[in-house]
C-alpha cells in the first residue's frame, strides 16, 4: 500500500522554537535580576530618569515567558515528534484542519473532485497552496486550520510552512491516486 505523508518543514519549525528564545529570556530577566533590562533602560533614557516600573509591566513579563514557552515547546514537539499535514493512502485523505494539537480531518477520495496548487493572494501576497475541490464540506470545519474556504466547496490549504512544495504534493496526490485507480494486471 503506497502512503503520502507530508509534514511541516523542520527548518520553520526550528525557526519557531528559536523565536521563543528572545521571550522567555526578557520576561525571566525581568522577574528575576532584572540585569538585560537596566542595560537597555539605561541606553534609552541615558541620564533622565525612567518611569516606575509597575504591577502590569510584570504582567507583561509572566505573558512573555508563557508565550515563549509555548513557541518553544511547539517547535521542539513538530520537530522531534512531528505530525503530519496530510496523509493519504488508497482508502483516504487526512489532514490537519483542526488545530496542531488535534485529530486529523479525514476527506474520503470520492468526496475529492479534484486538486491543484496555486498561489493564492494573503492580504497583498502570493503565497502557495493546495487548492482541493469538493463535492460538499460536510463534516469539514468551518474555520479550518492554516486553510480557507472558497466558496461553498473549494478549500485552500496554505501550503508554505510544508516540507515540499504544493507541486510537489499535486503531482504526488496525482501519482498515488493514479496508482490505484489503474487496472491490476
Amino acid at each position: 500500500m503506497t502512503t503520502l505523508r507530508v509534514g511541516r518543514s523542520p527548518l520553520r519549525m526550528w525557526l519557531v522554537a528559536l523565536a521563543g528564545v528572545p521571550f522567555v529570556v526578557i520576561g525571566a530577566d525581568f522577574l528575576a535580576r532584572r540585569r538585560i533590562i537596566n542595560w537597555l533602560v539605561t541606553l534609552v533614557y541615558e541620564d533622565r530618569t525612567p518611569d516606575a516600573f509597575e504591577a502590569r509591566d510584570t504582567l507583561w513579563a509572566i505573558l512573555f515567558v508563557l508565550v515563549g514557552l509555548v513557541l518553544i515547546v511547539f517547535g521542539l514537539k513538530e520537530l522531534l515528534f512531528p505530525r503530519p499535514v496530510l496523509l493519504a493512502d488508497e482508502r483516504t485523505s487526512r489532514w490537519a484542519l483542526r488545530g496542531p494539537f488535534r485529530r486529523p480531518v479525514e476527506i474520503p477520495w470520492d468526496m475529492i473532485q479534484s486538486w491543484s496548487s496555486a498561489a493564492v493572494d494573503d492580504a497583498g501576497v502570493a503565497r502557495p497552496a493546495l487548492v482541493l475541490e469538493l463535492t460538499d464540506r460536510f463534516g469539514l470545519p468551518d474555520d479550518p486550520w492554516a486553510a480557507r474556504w472558497s466558496g461553498d466547496s473549494t478549500l485552500i490549504l496554505l501550503s508554505e510552512d510544508w516540507e515540499q512544495s504544493a507541486e510537489v504534493v499535486e503531482r504526488a496526490l496525482h501519482e498515488l491516486h493514479a496508482s490505484w485507480t489503474r487496472p491490476a494486471y
